[in-house]
């Protein structure tokens, strides 16, 4: 894949200080699958993001900010950090997660709804947790949801189905 060493190697030091039940989630697994640009990284960690986030930011020298989201039971708080990355600043966004098939579960579209190890992408196994079918749906490039109920929570996730069809070069399936 066409991805530059700098990248591993931030998400390799992001690695060291993060718990070791983190996961790589949303577009960055499809980008990164398909050999995109990367724009952002989506990080899911399961522990107090309130006291590994700060450290982090230290490290990274990143400006960092957090929000809160108020219509998402399933990710409340939303920490990003802008990180000085090849003369631009690279957007990471850490969240916590109780239960990981549950948050693949409340993700829009199936190739969104994947999850990589932090740890296992440092080491270069390609051991994707899919369970929703998105692989094949990058193949097969189609946006699918991952359930009709994730779109009616949030309607904007449809105008989302269009931009990334236009912008993957995909087709939507005819029942989402």
């Amino acid at each position: 894949m066409p991805h530059s060493a700098p990248l591993k190697a931030l998400i390799s030091t992001i690695g060291t200080l993060l718990p070791q039940e983190s996961y790589l989630v949303g577009g960055f697994v499809r980008d990164y699958l398909l050999g995109r640009k990367i724009d952002d990284i989506d990080i899911i960690v399961r522990g107090d993001l309130d006291s590994i986030v700060p450290p982090l930011a230290k490290k990274l020298n990143a400006d960092l900010f957090g929000f809160k989201k108020e219509n998402l039971a399933i990710r409340d708080r939303v920490y990003t950090l802008l990180v000085p990355f090849e003369g631009k600043r690279l957007r990471i966004d850490l969240s916590e997660f109780k239960d990981l098939k549950e948050d693949l579960l409340r993700r829009d579209f199936t190739i969104n709804a994947m999850a990589w190890r932090l740890d296992d992408f440092v080491q270069g196994k390609e051991e994707i947790i899919d369970p929703f079918g998105g692989l094949k749906d990058l193949k097969l490039k189609l946006i699918r949801a991952v359930r009709l109920e994730n779109l009616l929570e949030d309607p904007l996730r449809m105008l989302r189905a269009y931009r990334l069809a236009h912008s993957l070069n995909f087709e939507i399936e005819k029942e989402t």
